[in-house]
């Protein structure tokens, strides 16, 4: 047996073996579930605007590189040796 199909057969052993729980979930617990999906949607929501964005604002951006390098070329091309 490969080492996943034993974890499934104790799963399933665990599983069919349980017996009664007795638990008491407070409304502090109910709070904190709810701030985590919150925060969960939230930065999901973020990253989807803001990604696309900061590719739209790349696009007219000006490259300064670009720009040092053709009047680094214009610069040099002038000079006598």
């Amino acid at each position: 047996m490969t080492s996943s199909k034993k974890l499934l057969v104790i799963l399933i052993f665990l599983f069919l073996c349980s017996g009664d729980v007795y638990a008491y979930v407070d409304p502090g617990f109910a709070g904190s579930l709810y701030q985590l999906f919150y925060v969960l949607i939230f930065g999901v929501i973020v990253v989807w605007v803001l990604k696309p964005f900061r590719f739209i604002k790349g696009l007219f951006k000006k490259d300064k590189t670009k720009e040092k390098r053709k009047n680094h070329t214009k610069n040099n091309s002038h000079k006598t040796v």
